[in-house]
């Protein structure tokens, strides 16, 4: 353990900080788009697209609070990881002086030992006030394994996508407790929120995103029948938002 490995640390944690910060005003910039095209509605509630608009930014605001959530967790990471680096250090430190003068560090008694501890403090916290605020999230996540329901979700869509035109059930993902405010308080088609959407693509072996996110894409259900389409197709922009959120991040 060196003064070189903990430089490395400090410019992990440069980096993830970095990270923490472009998630948060990822999610900052959302936010206000969100209002803005709130406030157009509420001027003209009849202006077209904006329903859609409102969707689609919903879904990609839902989606930044996992990606926020991964900027935390290892920025923090990093953090802890240089608090013990540098805990180790100086307990090398005092073990090569030991070793140069074994009465050395009897001599220099408890108020030496102070100090040091103090000095040691007094550098964690200077470290700590130059990191970033972070802006704190939690999205509870629905388990990821391959469970009966994920898998008759699955079948259902495979016959439901057989034939757009002749489709009269939409297939629904599963539903799990989401203690997510946002996605309480977000209006959706859907039953399952994004959170549930996302636990269910993630619980899929073998999943291609790139296919996925071409076959929820929301212009398919426009082939359904006059009955069914307008319907399916605002389930399937539900859907799409976090499908191609997740294809985003994949690459």
């Amino acid at each position: 353990m060196d003064r070189s490995t903990i430089a490395d640390i400090l410019q992990e944690i440069i980096k993830a900080g970095a990270a923490v910060v472009n998630a948060q005003t990822d999610i900052e910039k959302l936010k206000s788009k969100i209002t803005g095209i709130q406030a157009e509605r509420a001027r003209d509630p009849d202006m077209p697209g904006l329903e859609d608009d409102l969707w689609i930014y919903t879904g990609l605001l839902q989606n930044a609070v996992p990606t926020s959530q991964a900027a935390e967790a290892t920025f923090r990471a990093a953090q802890n990881t240089l608090q013990l680096a540098q805990n180790r250090y100086a307990q090398l430190q005092a073990v090569i002086e030991k070793m140069k003068s074994p009465g050395e560090w009897q001599r220099r008694g408890k108020a030496d030992a102070a100090r040091r501890t103090r000095q040691q403090q007094q550098r964690m916290q200077e470290e700590s006030n130059k990191s970033p605020q972070l802006f704190h999230t939690f999205c509870p996540q629905a388990p990821v394994e391959v469970t009966e329901t994920i898998q008759q979700w699955r079948q259902e869509i495979k016959g439901a996508f057989a034939d757009y035109t002749t489709m009269q059930t939409f297939p629904q993902p599963p539903v799990q407790a989401c203690n997510n405010i946002s996605c309480q308080a977000t209006r959706r088609s859907l039953q399952a929120c994004s959170c549930n959407i996302r636990a269910a693509f993630m619980g899929t072996p073998d999943l291609s995103l790139k296919k996925e996110r071409l076959a929820w894409h929301p212009d398919h259900f426009s082939a359904c029948s006059e009955q069914y389409h307008v319907a399916f197709k605002q389930m399937a922009m539900e859907i799409f938002v976090v499908v191609d959120a997740m294809y985003n991040e994949q690459k």
